[in-house]
């Protein structure tokens, strides 16, 4: 019981910490897509460029903090500047005028460093207590069932934990998707840009409730699961059960004990034989 109470603390306290994925940088506003105007493909300030949905270059009006899938998208049709190491888009239509090549998201390097330290403590943290969870699994049956026991638990994680998931966080991932690759022929390729608040806000919603409903099963074995000193009494019992000729005598002590007596029976009667000679002896 103490081994799953370890493991069911240690989970707990892991939970909170998996919010510090919600420590993100955000998602970068992209023209068209997850803020429509008048800038989209088709309109007319790029209608006449012939922009596709296969080519992924973003670009970035700083005076408007939009970014745009491509110089096509932006409305740029003269060929780019070097300025102080950058690419930069002048007498864009869709834009300000002027755009530079990269997306216009901010590193957010304090914040990232914070969120996967933070991450990195609470993940140690929920594993600290697997190797008490892996001795349960050996703890619980009798010896001679655990390796059918080790291998039902294999076969359920895997069923349950390791043919899912790929599916379910698969879906996920489509979902929040933002900008897809999209070939001339209509045909939907892999994902540029993911829609990043959506995606870790459900995954990080998922993780949580995961190891909740992990604490609580296991929360309640701990509850249910009877004392060790009962399970020994039981043992016992069923030992006795199974064994009831075990506290009578075996034919070999029984053999021991007969043999002991023989030997010691001539002894006696030599002794007595001895005593006997020695009184006719006093007579004569």
């Amino acid at each position: 019981k103490k081994l799953v109470l370890i493991f069911v603390i240690t989970t707990v306290i892991s939970a909170p910490f998996m919010f510090s994925l919600l420590l993100y940088c955000p998602t970068d506003t992209y023209a068209g897509y997850s803020q429509p105007y008048s800038n989209v493909l088709g309109q007319p300030c790029n209608a006449g460029c012939g922009c596709g949905g296969d080519v992924y270059r973003p670009v970035c009006d700083r005076a408007t903090g939009l970014t745009y899938m491509s110089p096509c998208h932006a409305g740029c049709s003269a060929a780019p500047l070097r300025l102080n190491q950058t690419s930069v888009y002048v007498n864009c239509s869709c834009s300000s005028g002027t755009v530079e090549a990269g997306s216009c998201g901010d590193t957010c390097n304090g914040r990232m460093i914070l969120s996967m330290t933070l991450y990195a403590l609470g993940f140690g943290i929920g594993f600290s207590g697997f190797s008490a969870h892996a001795i349960i699994y050996q703890r619980v049956v009798k010896e001679v069932d655990r390796t059918l026991a080790q291998g039902l638990r294999q076969t359920a994680t895997r069923a349950l934990g390791t043919l899912p998931a790929p599916i379910l966080f698969g879906y996920i991932l489509d979902e929040s998707c933002l900008i897809w690759k999209e070939s001339k022929d209509g045909s939907r390729g892999n994902c540029f840009v993911y829609d990043v608040d959506k995606l870790l806000i459900v995954f990080t919603s998922l993780l949580v409730a995961f190891k909740l409903i992990c604490s609580i099963f296991h929360a309640l074995s701990w509850y249910f699961y009877p004392n060790q000193e009962g399970v020994v009494a039981v043992e016992l019992e069923d030992i006795e059960l199974e064994n009831p000729l075990s506290h009578v005598p075996s034919m070999t002590n029984i053999h021991h004990h007969a043999t002991k007596e023989g030997e010691d029976a001539p002894n006696g009667n030599h002794a007595n034989g001895n005593r006997s000679g020695s009184t006719s002896t006093e007579e004569k």
